[in-house]
């Protein structure tokens, strides 16, 4: 039993993992999209995108298109996931049914931030290829966390702190929900001194539950937090042994 619950860890992890790769946007990774009336877009500056500036506002409210502005400076933040696998193979998919490895990134002030194999990145989700919009791969869990007074520049300067500290994807030690775990504290404490130091601190051994959902639950039903390989080559010939 334990080997078999292995070979589904292993089977789900790799197959995901190995497939994701850094998006190409519409406008690139410095510039945001913002529709038109005339149906053509405008690509503007991620530095203008849900602030008091209004460079991009809805056509019917008048308000900053997709920014969830709870109050004056203050905006809403997403925790949402996505099904790892959602594009693994179909062999994967089959010895894991009724299983969901959940892949974990945060919404924020109009872009998502994820963490993976591809490093970090800043997702635009004005675009119409966003990567977790309709007809791309499917959210399957999320939920509003709070609101915060955090800048984008913030949050890009954590989001290389954390990536100078904790450069290489790790399935078990340093992933997606790490990265999150960290974003999230910086957010729902509005970025103050106290939290910056502190995350500081935790940044080269900020550790977090990887955990594994059942599908037809919110709650979790397994929890890791153990390194027993090196590598994924070591997985993956594991795999190989015990699940063939």
């Amino acid at each position: 039993m334990l080997f078999k619950l292995l070979c589904l860890l292993l089977l789900c992890c790799i197959s995901s993992c190995s497939e994701r790769e850094r998006e190409r946007q519409t406008c690139g990774e410095d510039k945001f999209y913002c529709p038109r009336k005339d149906n053509n877009y405008d690509c503007l500056d991620r530095g203008d995108r849900c602030t008091n500036k209004k460079v991009c506002v809805d056509f019917e409210s008048d308000q900053e298109n997709k920014c969830y502005e709870a109050s004056a400076g203050r905006y809403y933040y997403y925790k949402k996931q996505s099904s790892l696998t959602s594009s693994g193979s179909s062999k994967s998919k089959r010895l894991v049914e009724g299983w969901n490895f959940n892949h974990w990134f945060l919404e924020y002030r109009g872009f998502a931030y994820e963490f993976g194999t591809y490093g970090a990145q800043e997702l635009d989700v004005n675009d119409p290829n966003y990567k977790y919009g309709p007809g791309r791969e499917k959210v399957v869990q999320e939920g509003r966390l709070g609101a915060s007074s955090c800048t984008r520049d913030d949050v890009l300067r954590y989001c290389d702190a954390f990536l100078k500290a904790n450069s290489d994807y790790e399935f078990w030690s340093n992933n997606c929900q790490h990265f999150f775990v960290f974003l999230e504290k910086l957010l729902r404490n509005d970025c103050s001194p106290r939290t910056k130091r502190s995350l500081d601190d935790e940044m080269k051994s900020l550790k977090s539950n990887c955990t594994v959902s059942n599908q037809n639950s919110s709650s979790s039903m397994l929890a890791l937090n153990w390194k027993p390989f090196a590598s994924f080559a070591t997985l993956t010939a594991l795999s190989t042994i015990f699940c063939m």
